[in-house]
Formats: structure tokens, sequence, C-alpha cells
């Protein structure tokens, strides 16, 4: 077995520390501090199947 090649794709939705915040006891301050995070993509609408297909086309 060999590694023919690599792609990546990242869900189009974009969730943000104050949108979570929204809805969770925290804060955009809070998340950032602890772990540097300020945004993460998160699957909605879209299929794996629909990652894949845009992870093929962008292979290396």
């Amino acid at each position: 077995m060999r590694i023919t090649g690599t792609g990546s794709a990242l869900p189009k939705q974009i969730v943000t520390n104050d949108m979570l915040s929204q809805f969770l006891d925290t804060s955009d301050e809070w998340i950032r501090t602890r772990t540097g995070v300020t945004s993460r993509h998160v699957i909605s609408d879209e299929m794996l199947e629909d990652l894949l297909i845009r992870c093929q086309s962008s292979q290396r």
C-alpha cells in the first residue's frame, strides 16, 4: 500500500466564538485566551460526499 496523493477541504459554514456565546455561557475572550481558537468550520447542510469531491479536486 502507498499514498498516491493528498487533498483537503473544509465545510463552508464558519462558526465564530461570538456566535457560540449567544447560546453558551462563554465569551470570545474566554475561548480565545484558553485555546487560541477564533472560529471553526462545521458541516450544516453539506454532506461528507460534498467535501470528498472538493478534496479530490484539490489533490496534490
